[in-house]
């Protein structure tokens, strides 16, 4: 059983690296994008069990290994933070390569920053709960991130939409403007 709690909470040894085991551990949830994605509802299912899984085998990786409050090896929690943002900014955007590079670095700069509310369970709630809650508050931060740029980034393409007849209208005011000496 101590290598099955190893297993699932370094996310199959992903977390196991000597550099960035979180930043690997978030890309190792990437193998479970399409199934997230194919169906929302399930998707929802797979990240609450996941959790659930996390929250057990954390306990226990802990325990066993007699290991800090957030080892850095343990990483089932990036996979359900990193899951969970790409699940929520699926539910009002048409998902893509660029989108999910963006919930994937929004997602790590929120774990890495803790920032407020992240900072406060990290540092008030120190078991299982707390490694997976942390990162469900880091994901809950990215998919705002997401969402406001993608939301601002629309607002800006539709005050700047390019209207073909426009440079002809501007080349008659310019050559006019240059035949009556105005330049």
């Amino acid at each position: 059983m101590k290598f099955l709690y190893k297993l699932i909470s370094t996310w199959f040894l992903s977390g196991t690296t000597k550099k960035m085991p979180g930043t690997l551990g978030s890309l190792a949830s990437f193998p479970l994008i399409p199934i997230i994605l194919s169906n929302q509802i399930l998707g929802a299912m797979i990240i609450f069990v996941l959790f659930i899984i996390g929250l057990w085998s954390t306990d226990n990786y802990i325990k066993y290994y007699n290991t800090s409050h957030d080892p850095k090896e343990v990483v089932i929690d990036e996979v359900v933070g990193q899951l969970l943002t790409i699940l929520l900014a699926s539910m009002y955007q048409e998902i893509n390569c660029f989108s999910l590079l963006l919930c994937f670095f929004s997602f790590r700069f929120f774990d890495i920053i803790k920032i407020w509310p992240v900072s406060f369970i990290d540092k008030n709630i120190k078991n299982s709960l707390g490694i997976m809650l942390d990162d469900i508050a880091a994901a809950v931060l990215a998919y705002i991130t997401v969402w406001l740029f993608c939301y601002l980034f629309l607002v800006y393409a539709e005050q700047n939409t390019i209207n073909y007849s426009e440079p002809k209208r501007l080349y008659i005011i310019y050559s006019s403007s240059i035949s009556m000496g105005n330049t």
